[in-house]
């Protein structure tokens, strides 16, 4: 009796242990999207409100579990995904229609969607497969929403940025968008060449 007793507990253990893989393997899913060490730069170009603009982010030092870029901007990847100090911007699992929210004041609640999953994207001339789209809006009052898109690729990170203002929730007016010129990885500070 006392081994059938240890051999169900085993099983129980090894049971409430299985989540703990799980969380790792959750980690790793936005990790691809979206990868973070000292020294990582990308470069974007495009226009907001009709005005040409340039924007470079480099990765410059780590605090605790934060990666911390020339902007002041904090991301980090937990079990549940990629966020900065107020919300998460890419949450798991990756998957169409995965949905979350963030109150960032009391007069300000963001709503994501994975709105696509296994798109192909261009990077400079060549086609990016198995990239994902994030939509997230905001209302501004009651007849207009913020809407901004990200497209996010494999073992590079954030490849557009775009924004809009949705009127009477049908109306599409593009506001600004931000292309990905160039991508340098920290290891050999070369640029990736696609």
């Amino acid at each position: 009796m006392n081994l059938k007793r240890g051999i169900i507990l085993l099983i129980i253990l090894l049971l409430q242990s299985e989540p703990l893989f799980s969380k790792t393997t959750l980690a790793s899913e936005t990790k691809r999207y979206y990868p973070l060490d000292i020294g990582y730069t990308w470069i974007y170009k495009g226009k907001f409100l009709g005005q040409a603009v340039e924007k470079k982010i480099t990765i410059e030092k780590k605090e605790g579990a934060y990666f911390i870029d020339n902007t002041g901007a904090m991301l980090m990847h937990d079990e549940n995904g990629l966020k900065d100090k107020k919300r998460y911007l890419i949450k798991n699992p990756i998957k169409k229609g995965n949905k979350w929210m963030s109150i960032i004041s009391a007069q300000s609640t963001e709503h994501y969607e994975i709105i696509q999953t296994g798109i192909k994207a261009k990077y400079k001339n060549e086609i990016i497969k198995d990239c994902i789209k994030v939509r997230s809006t905001n209302r501004i009052d009651s007849t207009k929403d913020m809407v901004v898109e990200w497209i996010y690729a494999p073992d590079i990170g954030l490849l557009n940025f775009s924004t809009y203002i949705l009127k009477n929730k049908k109306e599409w007016e593009p506001q600004g968008y931000f292309d990905l010129e160039d991508f340098i990885k920290p290891d050999n500070n070369q640029k990736t060449g696609r």
